[in-house]
C-alpha cells in the first residue's frame, strides 16, 4: 500500500496548524502506516519522539465509556437508571432558562439526568469546571478526590431539560465518579485493571510519575501560523497532590499504546495485542450506533 501522498499531506500541515504529526494506522491489528513529520518543539527544532508521552484530553472520553459500558454489561445499572440512584447529589439538580425578556429561571427538571444522557452527552451538563473546582479544592486541601468533583458537578445548573438535546460537557467526568461507585474501586485503577492491562497498554494511565513527566510532550498554542509553548499542566493535570481523575480528559498515552485499545474497538472488543476480552460485540455494535435523535 503507499501511503506517499498521506506523507505529503502531513507534510503541508506542518508549520501551519501543527509544530508536528505522529500518524499510526493499523489494519487488523497490524501496524501499516508509521510517520513522524515536524517537531515536537518548534521553536528548538527538536524532532517528534515516536515515544513521546501525551495529554490525549477527549481520547480519554472513549475508555471511560468503554470501562462503564463493562460495568453495564455485568448488570451493575441500567441506561435509564437516575444518576441519583448512585450518587444521590443528583436528585436536586435545577435548570437554567432563559426567558424572552433575557432574564433567567430556574427549574426543576421534567425528569432526571439518567446515566444513559450521560454516554449521549443529552444531560445538560455543560463543561464549565470552574463553577465547581475552587470549592472542592478548598474544602479537601487540594486532594480533590474524584468522587467529590463529580459531586460538585451535581451543583452547577443543567442548559436544558434531559434529554432535550445535545450539548458537549462533562458528562464523562460524572461517568468516571459512577464507576467508582459502582465498582468500589478508584477510577484510575479500575481503568488500568480492565481496560489498560487487558488490552496490553503499559503506557496509558491518569496520573503521571516522574518518569511519565519527563516523557511528556509540551502543549502548543497555535495562532496565525505561530506557536507558543505552555508548562505540562492544564485544566485536567490540578498539581502532584491532586487526586481527581477526570473520565472527560485526563489520561497520559502515547500513539503506540493508545492504538492498542482502538484496535481492541475495531476487533469486536477483543485485544489483538493480549487476546483478552474488554467488551462484548454487542456492546461494541451500540457504541457504533447513533444514540440521538434528530432533534438532539
Amino acid at each position: 500500500m503507499n501511503f506517499e501522498n498521506l506523507k505529503a499531506t502531513l507534510d503541508r500541515y506542518v508549520g501551519i496548524h501543527y509544530p508536528g504529526i505522529d500518524m499510526c494506522v493499523h489494519h487488523k491489528g497490524k501496524e501499516i502506516f508509521r510517520y513522524q513529520t515536524g517537531y515536537s518543539n518548534h521553536e528548538k527544532k527538536t524532532p517528534v519522539d515516536p515515544n513521546a508521552l501525551y495529554h490525549i484530553f477527549s481520547c480519554t472520553k472513549p475508555g471511560t465509556c468503554a470501562a462503564a459500558l463493562q460495568l453495564l454489561e455485568k448488570g451493575y445499572y441500567r441506561l435509564a437508571d437516575p444518576v441519583y440512584e448512585y450518587i444521590p447529589e443528583y436528585k436536586d439538580m435545577v435548570v437554567k432558562v432563559q426567558n424572552p425578556n433575557g432574564s433567567v429561571k430556574y427549574e426543576k427538571p421534567k425528569s432526571p439526568v439518567t446515566v444513559g444522557q450521560l454516554f449521549t452527552m443529552t444531560s445538560g451538563i455543560d463543561y464549565k469546571f470552574e463553577d465547581c473546582i475552587d470549592e472542592v479544592r478548598e474544602r479537601t486541601n487540594g486532594k480533590m478526590p474524584t468522587l467529590e468533583v463529580v459531586k460538585a458537578i451535581a451543583k452547577k445548573p443543567l442548559n436544558f431539560h434531559p434529554g432535550e438535546r445535545w450539548l458537549y460537557g462533562l458528562n464523562h467526568d460524572v461517568l468516571g465518579g459512577l464507576i467508582e461507585v459502582w465498582s468500589g474501586m478508584k477510577f484510575g485503577d479500575y481503568m488500568q485493571k480492565n481496560i489498560y492491562e487487558p488490552c496490553g497498554m503499559t503506557e496509558t494511565s491518569l496520573s503521571i510519575n516522574d518518569e511519565k513527566r519527563a516523557r511528556l510532550q509540551e502543549m502548543c498554542r497555535v495562532s496565525k501560523g505561530e506557536f507558543s509553548y505552555v508548562p505540562n499542566e492544564c485544566e485536567f493535570t490540578f498539581g502532584e497532590d491532586c487526586d481527581y481523575e477526570s473520565g472527560g480528559g485526563g489520561a497520559v498515552s502515547s500513539v503506540s499504546d493508545y492504538i492498542k485499545f482502538v484496535d481492541a474497538l475495531t476487533n469486536g472488543g477483543v485485544s489483538p495485542e493480549t487476546g483478552e476480552r474488554i467488551l462484548t460485540q454487542r456492546t461494541i455494535d451500540m457504541m457504533r450506533t447513533n444514540n440521538l435523535t434528530d432533534v438532539q
